[in-house]
């Protein structure tokens, strides 16, 4: 089932603790091939993704015919209506549908289809050609900041503010293909949301073949991410268009249940566990929060307890809790105790 408007105009916009928001990046991963696209929605949906993201182009917009890769964009550029087709296809699915258009033609088809948000590519962050397109529109736009300075990065969230479209998420992950995990920086994350007060998501581009292409978005979960976007192939094996960084569909389930497990880790459900101890922590407190008040040696009737007199031991079958020891000096022993004993309030009074 569709969301309703008000959840779609919500995702990754606001800056509670809600559960990851997880789009798998179709890309050009269908290498022009319709078939390839509709098996890459179904298995995102399978996979449990919240989003595909689609890349949408118009090669007579796009790309100048003499760019070395014209005649591999022209390849890549799928139909019109082949594009229909997988928006209702996600939709069947229940995906929501981002769209990274490249071009206002792409932006035109987008829309007559009412996708739920548009994610805008790091090299069109300053294109106002595009983003005269996209912000009037009102969605939520993901602005990827990849290899930007921070000049370029206001300047594009001042392009679309000035529309006054507010529902923008930074996309922090440079954007190479794979990207070595040690270039990844995720705490660049907290300088972005500090500096710009807007939530930011993770697009990663790790090795898919390494463990890092699994953890390293966990990782940012870490540092408040709830936007997650990972890339989705049919094979990566075979080697195609956007494969290095990609997971095969199997990979991408188990992407998403590490996901969810590490939210579950972290305790995404806001639950004050200081004020409501859950079933575990009453687990663990009721085995080890055993200390009690025993008597340090033997104590005689009429002997006023003194600090030495008493110490705190673990005993099950104690009876007065240590925080209560202050309270114990400096009575007086109503009969003879014998060390070790579990002084209660029965064996004492005022002095």
């Amino acid at each position: 089932m569709k969301k309703s408007k008000k959840e779609i105009n919500e995702i990754g916009n606001d800056h509670e603790a809600k559960p990851a928001y997880i789009i798998a990046e179709m890309a050009c991963a269908h290498e022009g091939k319709y078939e390839i696209a509709r098996c890459l929605v179904d298995a995102a949906a399978q996979a449990g993704a919240n989003a595909i993201q689609f890349q949408i182009f118009n090669p007579k917009e796009y790309i100048h015919p003499d760019d070395p890769d014209y005649e591999l964009i022209k390849r890549l550029a799928l139909l019109p209506e082949q594009w229909v087709k997988l928006f209702e296809q996600a939709r069947r699915n229940s995906l929501d549908i981002v769209v990274a258009a490249y071009d206002p033609q792409s932006v035109k088809l987008s829309e007559s289809q009412d996708v739920d948000a548009y994610k805008v590519h790091s090299a069109d962050l300053n294109n106002p050609w595009l983003l005269d397109s996209l912000a009037p529109l009102n969605k939520p736009i993901h602005l990827s900041v990849g290899g930007s300075l921070w000049v370029e990065i206001q300047k594009g969230i001042d392009n679309i503010t000035r529309y006054g479209n507010k529902k923008i998420s930074l996309m922090y992950g440079v954007q190479n293909f794979p990207t070595p995990f040690q270039h990844v920086y995720l705490n660049s994350m907290v300088e972005l949301k500090h500096k710009f007060n807007l939530p930011v998501g993770y697009q990663d581009h790790t090795d898919g073949d390494s463990v890092w292409g699994f953890w390293i978005p966990i990782m940012s979960l870490c540092l408040g991410v709830r936007i997650l976007e990972k890339h989705i192939t049919h094979n990566r094996s075979k080697k195609g268009i956007d494969h290095q960084a990609a997971l095969n569909p199997d990979e991408f389930r188990e992407f998403v249940k590490l996901v969810k497990n590490a939210e579950s880790i972290l305790g995404r459900d806001k639950v004050d566990i200081f004020d409501n101890l859950n079933e575990e922590a009453m687990k663990f407190r009721n085995y080890a929060k055993k200390r009690k008040i025993v008597t340090s040696r033997k104590l005689n009737a009429g002997q006023v307890v003194g600090k030495k007199d008493l110490m705190v031991m673990k005993y099950s079958n104690g009876k007065l809790l240590p925080e209560v020891l202050p309270l114990v000096i400096g009575k007086k022993i109503c009969s003879d105790i014998p060390e070790f004993y579990p002084i209660g309030w029965d064996n004492v009074k005022e002095s």
